[in-house]
């Protein structure tokens, strides 16, 4: 009897152990086998780990028709991630939120880029595309107009939500050379003034529409 359960329980540790196999331990880690575990909407979490951990994020979300415009700022993510590092909480997020890439920017490390990956199959995507030199000194609302007109495909968002918190007032100077528009949206806005939404701005790009251009607003 004793041989017959010890043998069940090896074949069962095998057949365990395979299915875990080339399992990395980010997915292992991000995939919780509690379904009570707490969760939390990622377009809440993220203040609150950047209040935290003293960081900024921005958001590019994409979507195709019947999808959800906003699928990867309502996803739910753990609670646990609140207590981690920023990178910690990025890599458990890439495991569960689908799409889900991140880059810290190259200028102010402080600055968390969160980008739908089906976005870098675009051609021309108005985020990634470089200007300059350019200077801009105004509103941020007049900002994205500003390089809408240089012939980059994005626009100003116009319609919103009851209670959604937009900036379109904040003054904003953006002077330099050859610079992505990413980093034109980022790295001049003045981080103190950002201390509660931590969310900088959030761009929305339909896939499916022709031609494809990507909706930008900041956050208040």
């Amino acid at each position: 009897m004793f041989v017959s359960k010890f043998a069940a329980l090896f074949v069962l540790g095998i057949l365990s152990f395979s299915s875990l196999a080339g399992v990395s331990l980010s997915s292992q880690e991000g995939t919780s086998a509690d379904t009570k575990e707490p969760r939390i909407a990622l377009g809440n979490a993220l203040p609150r780990l950047g209040k935290t951990c003293d960081c900024f994020f921005t958001l590019e979300e994409a979507w195709r028709n019947g999808e959800s415009t906003n699928a990867m700022e309502a996803a739910d993510v753990p609670e646990r991630i609140l207590g981690q590092s920023p990178q910690q909480a990025m890599d458990v997020i890439t495991v569960m939120v689908p799409n889900f890439t991140y880059a810290v920017d190259r200028v102010d490390s402080r600055i968390i880029h969160i980008k739908d990956k089906r976005l870098a199959a675009i051609e021309r995507y108005g985020l990634d595309q470089t200007i300059g030199p350019f200077e801009f000194q105004g509103e941020v609302y007049a900002l994205i107009e500003a390089i809408a007109r240089l012939g980059v495909p994005i626009a100003p968002r116009r319609q919103f939500g009851i209670g959604e918190p937009v900036d379109n007032h904040s003054q904003i100077r953006v002077k330099g050379g050859s610079m992505q528009v990413r980093a034109a949206l980022s790295n001049f806005i003045p981080l103190e003034q950002k201390a509660k939404s931590r969310i900088l701005w959030i761009a929305r790009t339909g896939l499916d529409n022709r031609p494809v251009t990507t909706q930008v607003y900041f956050v208040w």
